[in-house]
């Protein structure tokens, strides 16, 4: 008993030690973009990038280098011209639309964000990543580095990636 309670202790730790940043929008969204560019500014080895639209000129930017510096970016969206297509010029970047599930009666388009670094950070919002859209829109960026967060968003972003089809393809 005294042995498995040892084995938990550093999964309690991880989890006690998760932080979590909350940007109400759009009152914080200097502060969310900033903190979002940062985020892909620390990524080394993954970004997924799930966006109605992709229109933040600093994280486009960030993208850019960070594409240009190897990070493999996985970037879905429902519509070619709104999120990035822009990236596909890098060979890290693997671009997907998104179409709706044949049993799906909704239209199909993507009204959530959902960014995910390299299995350590992920941030939801209830906005797309645009400049108009955090400065003008009610709403809210969520980032956190909770290990069951992640976990949870990553199977959120296979589910929605199975549905999509390669830009390129």
């Amino acid at each position: 008993m005294i042995k498995q309670l040892l084995l938990l202790i550093p999964f309690f730790i991880t989890c006690a030690s998760a932080t979590t940043e909350y940007f109400l929008l759009p009152d914080q969204a200097k502060d969310a973009c900033y903190y979002l560019q940062r985020q892909v500014n620390r990524a080394v080895t993954q970004i997924t990038i799930i966006t109605p639209k992709l229109e933040d000129t600093r994280l486009r930017r960030a993208l850019k280098k960070a594409a240009a510096k190897g990070v493999n970016i996985t970037l879905a969206s429902h519509n070619s011209h709104d999120a990035g297509s822009y990236l596909v010029q890098f060979k890290e970047v693997e671009y997907y639309l998104y179409t709706p599930h044949t049993s799906d009666t909704y239209s199909g388009n993507l009204s959530i964000t959902l960014l995910l670094i390299d299995h350590q950070e992920t941030c939801w919002s209830s906005t797309p990543l645009s400049t108009p859209a955090m400065q003008h829109d009610m709403g809210m960026l969520q980032c956190s580095d909770d290990p069951a967060l992640i976990r949870r968003y990553h199977d959120y972003a296979r589910t929605i990636l199975e549905r999509s089809t390669p830009y390129l393809k």
